[in-house]
């Protein structure tokens, strides 16, 4: 499995990569790193929401139209609306605020990610 994350936190992105174990992982620290990488087969994205260069929702949004490839946002950014764009581009997330879960459901359930 090749996952490639997509974090500007040098230190954060690096305990990342070695938290993973025994995945192969491809490291982007910017959306321009990032765009390079998406060439490479990649089985799983982890994204972060606010990078240097842009908006990660919006990098979703890219890919999107492209490709169902698996987005895993990791953020500490607590905006019920940035959740909702997230889901609706079927991303999910891993973060935010305490209480954000019912949010998280409804837009799941809005965008027909549970059943």
């Amino acid at each position: 499995m090749t996952i490639l994350i997509v974090e500007d936190d040098r230190p954060l992105n690096d305990g990342i990569a070695l938290s993973l174990g025994g995945a192969k992982t491809l490291q982007a620290y910017n959306l321009k790193e990032a765009r390079v990488l998406l060439k490479e087969a990649i089985d799983l994205i982890l994204l972060d929401v606010n990078l240097p260069d842009g908006s990660g929702l919006d990098f979703c949004k890219e890919i999107r139209s492209f490709s169902t490839l698996p987005v895993i946002f990791l953020t500490a950014n607590d905006m019920e609306l940035d959740i909702v764009a997230g889901l609706y581009h079927q991303a999910l997330f891993s973060g935010g605020a305490p209480g954000a879960d019912r949010c998280r459901y409804a837009a799941a359930w809005a965008c027909g990610l549970c059943v």
